[in-house]
Order: C-alpha cells, then structure tokens, then sequence
C-alpha cells in the first residue's frame, strides 16, 4: 500500500512497502513570491541576505519608492511584502493602504524602526510587523507561518 503526503510547499512524499522517499515537484508557484519595498538600500541588501537562507522564497522585486512598486504590483503576482513604514513621499501606511483600495490582496509584512504604528498596521491588513533590527529566526517564522498556510 503506498499513501502520499504534501511535505512542503514544494515537496511531497511517498511512503509504502516500509520506506519513504521525499521528492521535489517540479510546479510553477512552489516559492513565495516577495518584494521589498524600503527606502534605504542597506536594509535591502540585509533582507535579501536573510531572505537568502529560508527556502522557498523568490525575491521578483526590490524597490526603494512607492511609485515603481505600485506600478509592479498591480501588473504582478506577488504572494508576499516586506514594507517599511517610514519613507519619502508616501509612506507605508499609505501605500499599503492604496494597495488594498487597488484590490490587491497579498500578504503585507510591515519591517519598521517604529513600534507605535503597529496599530494602524494591523488597520491595513498586516501580516506581520517586525521590529528592526530584524533577527533571522524572527523572520524565518513569519515565513513559515505563510508557506503553512498556503498548502
């Protein structure tokens, strides 16, 4: 008798005749797909790093004003943003807010020196909201809690 079961986002098991074997699928749309959107460069190359170490996540943007991004995102399927609340001209509040007017419904992950908007996050349709510094097992758990989510 053989059962299979989903592992992963990107993987499944076969189990029978007392063995298992893991295997990988071959799908489009087995990664996360992530953007980030902040306006100073240092904090992108840090989340790229950090991003760069849990599995089953695609960075397909990185953006460092609100205009650009918008403009990818309402042409783009993206599962997931890393969004800094404090930038020039609109900040992230704002953005995220036009977002959700737009109809856009992907998972928004606020990452901000300011532990007072948390609220006003949350009125957005927050994910998540970290707190920079970021540590990597904070942000790895908010992966996770996404990848789970979408089996």
């Amino acid at each position: 008798m053989w059962a299979f079961f989903v592992v992963g986002v990107c993987h499944f098991a076969v189990i029978g005749m007392g063995y298992a074997l893991v295997l990988g699928a071959s799908e489009e749309g087995c990664s996360l797909k992530v953007v980030i959107i902040d306006d100073e460069k240092a904090m992108h190359f840090i989340m790229k790093r950090m991003l760069a170490k849990v599995d089953e996540i695609e960075i397909v943007g990185s953006f460092q004003e609100t205009t650009a991004a918008f403009s990818y995102l309402v042409n783009h399927e993206v599962d997931l943003i890393f969004l800094d609340i404090s930038m020039t001209r609109e900040n992230g509040l704002e953005f995220a807010k036009r977002l959700r007017e737009s109809g856009r419904r992907m998972k928004i992950v606020f990452v901000t020196s300011y532990k007072e908007y948390a609220r006003a996050a949350f009125e957005v349709n927050a994910y998540d909201y970290i707190v920079k510094p970021v540590e990597q097992g904070r942000l790895h758990k908010t992966v996770q809690r996404i990848l789970s989510e979408k089996l």
